[in-house]
């Protein structure tokens, strides 16, 4: 979380550990969010694209999303913009 301070964990961790570790906790909330935005008891499948300075997210199971310090922080740990694309899953339609 963006209120936690790693540096009570300095016996155990180097100074170079501390990006990785940023990276890892920012993924870590990033999970924990889409998991608690989405649909109860539903799969929250993501499909993810890496395009020039962004991240684009895609997990239509998500009933929605905003960035609060997230984006902030994934921009800050991966040098990325962070863009979440949420809602109802296009479904194909059947001929009769």
């Amino acid at each position: 979380d963006a209120g936690h301070d790693i540096a009570g964990l300095r016996p155990l961790l180097l100074e170079e550990d501390r990006a990785a570790v940023e990276r890892a906790a920012v993924l870590l909330a990033l999970a924990d969010d889409f998991q608690a935005r989405g649909a109860p008891r539903a799969r929250v499948r993501l499909r993810c694209r890496l395009v020039r300075r962004s991240f684009t997210v895609s997990a239509p199971a998500l009933l929605s999303w905003r960035p609060r310090g997230l984006g902030r922080r994934f921009e800050r740990a991966f040098g990325r913009r962070l863009v979440v694309q949420h809602g109802a899953e296009p479904r194909p339609v059947r001929s009769r």
